[in-house]
């Protein structure tokens, strides 16, 4: 399996090299800015289930948006900003990526 992976890269040229190794570091990243936005999304299930109990069981989160300034009354819209904030931007990621990844297919 290993011999067919290699060879099927020697078939690349040094440029198309170049494009599949930013190519495959580029899925990486999206694979992880897809586990933030499940677990950053599961945040907010879990603070609109029950606000109280976020606080006390998430105080790692709450410290964060006490250090940014932010009030712990709003905690609700500052997350659910994020939240529309970090989909806007892996979408935007994500878009790019596979346009890439298509124009890498078809050169």
């Amino acid at each position: 399996m290993k011999l067919k992976i290699i060879g099927a890269l020697s078939l690349l040229n040094k440029e198309q090299k170049k494009k599949f190794n930013l190519i495959t570091f580029s899925f990486i990243m999206g694979s992880l800015l897809e586990t933030f936005t499940v677990y950053i999304l599961y945040l907010s299930f879990k603070l609109f289930s029950n606000y109280n109990s976020f606080i006390e069981e998430e105080p790692k989160i709450v410290n964060i948006f006490n250090f940014f300034g932010f009030k712990q009354d709003n905690l609700i819209i500052y997350l659910s900003l994020f939240l529309l904030l970090i989909y806007l931007i892996k979408f935007l990621f994500l878009s790019k990526l596979y346009f890439y990844l298509f124009k890498f297919i078809n050169d």
